[in-house]
């Protein structure tokens, strides 16, 4: 049994400055107090200029503090056991059990916990050549310092030279063997990993096409493109995620949502997508070899009818084409065959809403 409990306080206060025609700036300042972090305070400075209707261009810097949930710091540990692993120091003669063993693993969470930090701007153009259609593209970085995770068995054991100070407790050695005692506990509660620096892109497409006799067509895209992802597992050393799946999961290079959508009188439809690109994962067995896991994208159905008063039906079927989520070895969600981080393991889906509205 454990308990965890703080107060938190938020004062937020926002300046909308016009400067000249089609220029404008903002000014936010945001403070916060927590009972067990104290108190923190984050600004944000935006610019907006839009010269002609056709074009848009923006820009924004800000600060950005998240504390460690109640979970992260107090958590009670807890045994787990870890995938079968080598003990660098005892796998001499190629033997197990030091060669292939399962250990025993630590888990929990920790009061000791910082709280994360970050900074972060973008800069972005909206081109709108004619009405009714638009790109725009964003481009963002965000630094973080002090995230807050868990090393799995797999990462401690890959870098075993950095993390067995730390995360490996180990037994007394035999009276007169040359070999270190054996492993007791492998340490994986919740710690501050290290610093994160990741940038890239979002993309927005629009289209809304002109009334017809069969209705209106329009289409939206929003995807994002993640051009580096460099984080810390020892504070020292980074590890470039793009296109990998590591300690908080999968960092697809790129993922979007699109929609293509019909609107006639009170009928309207819409088929969307979501998608993820596919990445690399590693074995957590030995001899830990990399495979490809698959794209992922699924689609949805949905068609409404406003033509009552004050009532709107919705039918629509979720997976439209009962997809299944792409097959990975990961072991450390608590599932198997599939990454629930990434994929939904939910099949095809039917549903069906009424929305009453009271004047």
């Amino acid at each position: 049994s454990t308990t965890g409990s703080r107060t938190v306080e938020a004062l937020f206060a926002e300046l909308n400055a016009p400067i000249a025609a089609g220029l404008e700036a903002q000014f936010a300042v945001r403070y916060d107090h927590y009972s067990d972090f104290g108190g923190t305070t984050n600004p944000k400075v935006a610019v907006r200029w839009q010269p002609n209707a056709a074009w848009l261009v923006r820009a924004s810097y800000g600060t950005g503090f998240r504390a460690p949930t109640l979970p992260d710091l107090w958590t009670p540990e807890s045994l787990a056991d870890t995938t079968a692993q080598k003990d660098p120091r005892r796998c001499i003669t190629g033997k197990e059990p030091d060669c292939r063993a399962i250990f025993r693993a630590v888990t929990g969470g920790d009061p000791n916990l910082r709280p994360e930090r970050s900074r972060q701007w973008n800069v972005g153009v909206v081109w709108e050549p004619v009405s009714g259609y638009s790109i725009g593209v964003d481009y963002w970085k965000i630094n973080k310092t002090n995230t807050i995770g868990a090393l799995t068995d797999l990462q401690i054991f890959t870098n075993f030279d950095l993390f067995e100070a730390t995360h490996v407790v180990r037994g007394s050695a035999a009276p007169g063997s040359p070999l270190r005692g054996p492993i007791e506990n492998v340490i994986e509660i919740t710690e501050n990993l290290g610093d994160l620096w990741t940038s890239g892109a979002d993309v927005d497409l629009n289209g809304r096409g002109t009334a017809t006799s069969f209705g209106r067509l329009g289409f939206n895209l929003n995807g994002t493109y993640v051009d580096k992802w460099q984080q810390q597992l020892d504070g020292v050393h980074y590890i470039a995620a793009v296109g990998r799946s590591i300690i908080i999961g999968a960092v697809p290079r790129w993922r979007h949502y699109a929609t293509l959508y019909w609107n006639y009188g009170p009928w309207s439809a819409t088929l969307a997508q979501v998608y993820s690109s596919g990445y690399t994962e590693v074995n957590p067995a030995p001899p830990h070899n990399e495979r490809k896991v698959g794209a992922y994208d699924i689609w949805n159905l949905q068609g409404s009818y406003s033509g009552f008063q004050n009532m709107v039906l919705t039918l629509g079927i979720k997976n439209l084409f009962d997809r299944t989520p792409p097959f990975s070895n990961q072991n450390t969600q608590g599932l198997v065959m599939f990454d629930p981080r990434y994929a939904d393991p939910r099949g095809r889906l039917f549903y069906a809403l009424v929305a009453l509205s009271f004047q």
